[in-house]
């Protein structure tokens, strides 16, 4: 049996152009690295769902208390939405209340989750859901969805705005006001953090995010 011809086969890589330095082999592995992860970060469905929750605080013991979930087809924002404030049945901290203004007066009669819950199922469907920071929103929804015995949203359906902009400034500040600034979205009067106005900045973040990635020029995601 001849041997493997190591030399010959590279001389015949280099003659078509398809011999690469080990400089070169490194990049193109890194660029397949990047497009799986832009490709888990953004998949480019039809629909999404852009979402926001606020909450009595960070634990799971800890309830919704504002929820905003926004339509897009195509990546177009529609005029579909659910907007609710929900009676959390706890006690509101008031270092908590301070950072999204809702307390239990105001809130007391207001919804449960679980009057709204099944209606959210429902608009959220098959569809995919952008968020800042998902794990904390996809927790505290699953949180909610768990305690009534429902079907709970799995980590693949969600696409996280937070790791995209780590992924594109890694040195920067990646919250939400920070990118907002970065971008020269204005927020008008924003004191305190709302879920509706959070979505709405969401969304605006989101489109600039994605141009950043077409130029970074990682992936051309858009064709998958």
């Amino acid at each position: 049996m001849v041997g493997f011809d190591y030399q010959k086969w590279k001389k015949e890589k280099i003659s078509k152009g398809k011999w690469l330095s080990k400089k070169d082999y490194k990049n193109k592995k890194k660029k397949r690295k990047d497009y799986k992860f832009i490709k888990s970060l953004i998949r480019d469905t039809e629909r999404k769902i852009f979402f926001d929750t606020e909450t009595t605080g960070l634990t799971n013991s800890d309830k919704i208390v504002e929820i905003c979930l926004w339509e897009t087809i195509n990546d177009i924002k529609t005029d579909n939405y659910l907007h609710f404030y929900f009676n959390p049945q706890q006690e509101i901290p008031p270092e908590v209340v301070k950072i999204h203004g809702l307390n239990n007066d105001f809130l007391k009669d207001k919804p449960l989750f679980s009057e709204k819950c099944q209606q959210i199922i429902d608009f959220i469907g098959d569809s995919n859901l952008v968020a800042h920071n998902a794990s904390f929103d996809r927790r505290m929804l699953n949180n909610e969805l768990a305690r009534l015995n429902k079907n709970i949203f799995a980590k693949h359906k969600f696409i996280d705005t937070l790791k995209i902009s780590r992924f594109l400034f890694p040195k920067e500040k990646n919250n939400q006001d920070a990118l907002c600034q970065r971008f020269n979205i204005l927020q008008r009067d924003r004191e305190i953090h709302t879920a509706k106005g959070d979505v709405e900045l969401l969304y605006k973040v989101y489109l600039n995010l994605k141009d950043k990635l077409k130029g970074k020029n990682v992936i051309d995601f858009f064709l998958y």
